[in-house]
């Protein structure tokens, strides 16, 4: 470069520098976390300034000459990321494939309602790392496992035991549909008792506990449903009995309707599922199966029941009353047909004819009052 003036001629020099090229960068991949190093080759890289990952800054880089500079990622996104470094003769760019932030692989781990035990399904602390699936509800637990991510490995399965319910480590869980969908009923409180609000009626009996649970939020004189569901099958012929007053009928009559007392729900409000392990309830607020007078909250106490006589053991039921004659002629017939083949041997044994009371005749039939309030005769053949 040469400048002339009116007092004379000066020379200088003018540097050219070239703009910087990005060819490559290697590796193209790293963790989202950051920390990779980098190497980045071109050419005109000396008066490099600045280097750049997805526009934010590189955690450091050195320029080792014209055509090379390392440099280390910063934390990022996952996903494609540009490459850019600022010299002072221009800039220079690889495209946003260039280099790609990968989220770390992460291993499914069960969260803090494991092993707790829970009535209702758990939604919340079901997983401290990863994804967790749906909760399934069977063999007295809730269960469900916690997906891994970014290629890591689900965990094992993770459990939330339901209360004890009954004798011989029955348990029984409760499951109620959003209150959008139920009336705006939610549940408050629910809790199986292991004590009963009174004694059963003779002859009932039952393995269960009794469910007690508080629903609240839906509308003065609407009905709730919910399901619970049990570890083992509730018993054939049990049906869901309630404590409380009722509507007329249902074991009461008049006043009394009023007053405690047990009842059973019937069939269309107590739906047992086909293999007996669950049982559909349908209460209404301030009518059956709502044991307080609040309007707005339901009161449940109730559990399955065996009631007298039914199940596969025998029962209370009707025996036929005969009278003389027709006991008479029974035993006539009874003995004839004895005669045909043991002629030969009656003649030599004596046959006696006596009379019993039906009603004392042994403990393998359940008697009825008419029975025993009219005794029937029956002859007894011995020989």
């Amino acid at each position: 470069m040469e400048i002339t003036t009116s007092l004379g001629t000066a020379q200088g020099f003018f540097l050219y520098a070239l703009a910087p090229v990005l060819a490559s960068a290697s590796p193209a991949t790293g963790p989202t976390t950051g920390d990779t190093p980098v190497t980045l080759r071109g050419s005109g890289l000396l008066s490099t300034t600045g280097v750049s990952f997805g526009g934010v800054a590189a955690r450091s880089f050195n320029v080792v000459d014209d055509t090379r500079i390392d440099a280390v990622t910063p934390a990022h996104a996952a996903g494609s990321a540009s490459v850019q470094v600022v010299a002072e003769s221009g800039t220079a760019m690889l495209d946003g494939t260039a280099f790609t932030f990968t989220a770390p692989a992460i291993d499914g781990a069960c969260g803090a309602a494991d092993g707790l035990e829970r009535v209702t399904p758990p939604t919340v602390g079901l997983c401290s790392a990863g994804v967790a699936g749906s909760v399934a509800a069977a063999s007295g637990a809730f269960a469900w496992t916690c997906a891994g991510q970014n290629g890591g490995a689900s965990s094992r399965q993770c459990n939330a035991s339901w209360p004890m319910s009954g004798v011989g480590g029955l348990r029984a869980s409760l499951t109620l549909p959003d209150p959008a969908a139920n009336q705006g009923w939610g549940l408050d409180a629910a809790a199986f008792d292991a004590t009963l609000p009174a004694p059963l009626p003779s002859g009932a009996s039952t393995q269960h506990r009794a469910l007690r649970l508080v629903l609240s939020g839906g509308g003065v004189g609407s009905s709730a449903q919910f399901t619970v569901q049990y570890s083992e099958p509730v018993a054939a012929g049990a049906v869901y009995l309630k404590y409380g007053p009722s509507p007329p009928g249902l074991n009461c009559a008049g006043a009394a309707c009023a007053q405690p007392h047990w009842y059973a729900l019937p069939g269309n409000a107590a739906v047992f599922a086909p293999d007996r392990r669950s049982v559909t309830l349908t209460l209404t607020d301030g009518g059956l199966g709502d044991t307080d007078a609040v309007p707005g909250r339901i009161t449940d106490p109730g559990l399955p029941v065996l009631l007298a006589g039914a199940g596969g053991g025998v029962g209370l039921m009707s025996v036929p009353v005969l009278g003389p004659g027709a006991v008479a002629g029974l035993a006539l017939l009874l003995v004839l047909p004895l005669f045909g083949g043991l002629g030969h041997r009656l003649s030599q044994k004596k046959i006696a004819v006596r009379r019993t009371n039906v009603c004392a005749a042994g403990n393998w039939l359940a008697l009825t009052e008419s029975c025993l309030a009219r005794p029937a005769v029956l002859f007894l053949i011995t020989f």
